[in-house]
């Protein structure tokens, strides 16, 4: 019977007098036999009919079961619909959500509304209850910076205050409901809210600044503007707490350094893109709403020489390889080096970049060439012609010694090494293309009188360069473009390490002699032995 009622239903159930009552007629049926509500809720999904009934449904399981701190069915079941990968089930939800907002029957039996009472009390049952927006200015200076004023979000509530967050995220930016004045309020209390230091709660605040940044309509008055701002304030003086105790390497901290200093290039399309990925949906932001928190950020929180010496205090990630994914201090560092801003105010990057080179292993993460690139062009060009000595400084022979110590270029003389063969050969891609770009430069240089320093002889001698290309080789999957970029280098700076008469002796050792014999000999010589050929 169900069956059929909604197979015959139609698409949108409260547009009409008909519909209304065969969602009532079914949800009574439903009443009489819970255990099938469930089931029936699935074919309304799965018929894309009567989507009314589907929430009406989900409503009397929520009231009928007990109530606990996880996450209610209402907000798992509207967050399926509009978070799924069925765009045909998104598009019919999102238009039951728009064509109810268009009523003028707005009241307690539309079952629109009692959804979206039912997810404000959610959120409310959440809240922190002592909140005020005096007691900041008030709190005393000696405060402990790891202590809040303000009463914190839960633990136990931290997983479904992010699931909350998320779904009013797709019902406003992919189903297109405009929240009222009381729900606007309440959201932006617990986006403002300040959660334990656990990943989850990192995942909240993060989850929270994109919001913000994505729903800026929701800050509307001087009051609402002052608790988002002292809120971004804490963001700033809590991250490196957060990161140290949640264990979390990809932390709010880097994402927040990352938004400012697209703010300051006027890159609004980057932001856009960082605030969909980590929402997970893809919603339509004009880059004019983020005008207000551009100024903010730029003028109030993030001028750009708090962002640059903010940056070089944030500790490097250790281990980097391409497997961390997320916003990390690598990309903050490379946007920085890019718009020159360390030169500018005058901050040495120097230590922070041969830190994270020496905390790097395989897969190469993709930024490492790209940072040592900015960097080397950060060494040598100033920022400007009348500013010559604006630049940063370069890693010291010493430092460039050290990650070789212990490793020399025979066969059989490695012994334990402190750095791994990633961290050498991104040092030695650092000194050959340093030497490289200070020759192209020698011109510009010579015409703004500055002469930067070439590494010397001595040094090249003491790095295993061949040694280190043949243990490349075998890592190509692992390197990314790094070996085909060495070998470049080395033809350019070091020719005689490009003997190809040595290659071939070689390639019996690293078991690509077979290839080698067919790609390059003729029919008659594939025949003979390499040691043959060799006399």
């Amino acid at each position: 019977v169900c069956r059929g009622l909604i197979k015959n239903g139609e698409r949108q159930d409260e547009e009409s007098v008909g519909g209304r009552r065969r969602t009532e007629a079914l949800r009574h049926l439903c009443k009489m036999n819970p255990s099938q509500a469930l089931r029936v809720r699935g074919m309304v999904v799965e018929e894309c009919h009567l989507p009314g009934l589907g929430v009406a449904l989900t409503l009397d399981h929520t009231k009928n079961e007990s109530s606990d701190d996880g996450v209610s069915d209402l907000v798992c079941f509207v967050s399926g619909l509009l978070l799924g990968t069925n765009a045909k089930v998104r598009t019919w939800f999102g238009t039951f959500i728009r064509n109810g907002q268009q009523r003028k029957r707005d009241n307690i039996s539309s079952v629109l509304w009692q959804m979206r009472r039912q997810l404000l009390l959610d959120l409310m049952g959440i809240l922190p209850t002592v909140r005020s927006t005096h007691i900041v200015e008030e709190a005393d200076a000696d405060t402990e910076p790891n202590v809040s004023v303000y009463s914190g979000l839960k633990e136990e509530h931290v997983v479904k205050a992010s699931a909350l967050l998320r779904l009013y995220c797709a019902l406003m930016g992919i189903a297109g409901l405009k929240p009222t004045d009381e729900e606007a309020e309440q959201l932006l209390q617990l986006m403002t809210s300040r959660p334990p230091a656990t990943p989850a709660g990192v995942r909240f605040v993060s989850l929270s600044f994109c919001m913000l940044l994505a729903f800026s309509t929701l800050v509307s008055t001087p009051e609402q503007e002052q608790l988002m701002v002292m809120w971004l304030s804490w963001m700033i003086k809590e991250e490196a707490y957060f990161e140290s105790i949640s264990g979390v390497s990809a932390s709010f901290g880097e994402m927040l350094l990352l938004v400012a200093m697209y703010f300051h290039s006027n890159q609004l399309s980057a932001i856009i893109d960082l605030v969909c990925s980590t929402l997970g949906m893809k919603i339509v932001i004009k880059p004019s709403s983020l005008s207000r928190m551009k100024t903010i950020f730029t003028q109030e929180i993030f001028t750009e020489q708090v962002v640059t010496a903010h940056a070089v205090r944030v500790p490097v990630t250790g281990n980097l390889s391409a497997n961390i994914t997320g916003f990390l201090p690598i990309h903050c560092i490379y946007q920085l080096l890019k718009s020159r801003s360390f030169t500018k105010h005058k901050v040495s990057i120097k230590d922070w970049i041969y830190r994270q080179l020496c905390e790097t292993t395989t897969p190469l993460h993709p930024q490492l060439l790209p940072l040592i690139d900015v960097y080397i062009n950060s060494i040598l060009t100033p920022a400007s012609k009348s500013n010559p000595e604006a630049t940063n400084q370069p890693i010291t022979e010493q430092e460039i010694l050290n990650v070789f110590q212990g490793l020399s270029g025979g066969e059989n003389s490695r012994v334990p090494q402190r750095f791994s063969i990633t961290t050498q050969l991104l040092v030695l891609y650092y000194v050959l293309s340093y030497e490289e770009a200070l020759l192209a430069s020698t011109k510009i240089l010579a015409a703004m009188q500055k002469k930067p320093k070439s590494y010397s002889s001595a040094l090249m001698d003491q790095i295993p360069i061949k040694y280190l290309i043949r243990q490349a080789q075998g890592l190509q999957q692992e390197l990314g473009g790094l070996h085909s970029a060495l070998l470049r280098l080395l033809a350019t700076n070091y020719p005689h390490l490009c003997i190809v008469d040595d290659w071939i002796c070689e390639e019996q050792i690293t078991g690509t002699d077979v290839l080698l014999r067919k790609m390059l000999l003729t029919n008659t010589a594939k025949n003979h032995s390499p040691k043959q050929l060799q006399e």
